[in-house]
């Protein structure tokens, strides 16, 4: 699962980044790539999200994924560039979650 979701952030790579969604009473996190002139969408899901420290939306993305050995497990999300460090038990991507657009 996570070299599946390490794939789809690779094709990904370079798009634009926006928070998607969150949910304070469910801990859930949702990230929405484009890229400009390609259809379609990639969608991060978080859940059980601990921390979250990301600008509200950020280009050229670059969106790691490692497992937390200790500390009771779970995943830090990073992208460097953006500054941005996100902790979550669970994460999973999707591609072309509806609304599926041109760009965007």
């Amino acid at each position: 699962m996570l070299a599946q979701i390490r794939r789809d952030l690779l094709k990904w790579q370079g798009g634009e980044a926006k928070l998607w969604s969150y949910s304070a009473s469910l801990k859930r996190l949702e990230i929405r790539i484009v890229k400009p002139d390609v259809r379609g969408n990639l969608h991060v899901r978080c859940l059980d999200t601990s921390l979250i420290e990301a600008p509200t939306s950020w280009n050229s993305c670059s969106i790691r994924v490692e497992p937390i050995e200790s500390e009771g497990g779970g995943f830090i999300l990073t992208d460097e560039s953006a500054e941005v460090l996100i902790r979550a038990g669970v994460v999973a991507t999707e591609e072309n979650v509806k609304p599926v657009f041109l760009g965007g």
